[in-house]
């Protein structure tokens, strides 16, 4: 058991967290989120600053925010994959049990 907790977003991170969203939304046979333009500012200039939404059954899973549309969606795929599984894992009743966990190793 670690004595100093880790902030869950920390240590989720996906090289591609668009494609593993839809594809997380497959495995579980619903429809893949939508992505959408929310706001934009400056687009013709050097500072531009454009904001995406991700939606599920029109509900936001998350938003963010940057100069390009591109990474401005990345971030927001992460930041949907990242709450979709911190939901997930807390609905579950389950508590992660460490490997060094005598109980774990003797049921294996």
């Amino acid at each position: 058991i670690l004595s100093t907790p880790i902030p869950f977003r920390n240590v989720l991170r996906f090289n591609n967290p668009k494609k593993e969203l839809r594809e997380h939304f497959k495995r579980l046979g619903r429809i893949p989120p939508q992505f959408r333009v929310i706001d934009e500012s400056n687009r013709f200039s050097h500072v531009a600053s454009f904001t995406v939404g991700v939606f599920a059954s029109n509900k936001c899973l998350a938003t963010a925010t940057s100069g390009s549309i591109k990474d401005a969606t990345k971030k927001a795929a992460e930041l949907a994959l990242q709450n979709v599984l911190i939901a997930q894992r807390a609905s579950s009743n389950s508590t992660p049990r460490s490997l060094d966990d005598p109980e774990q190793r003797a049921a294996e």
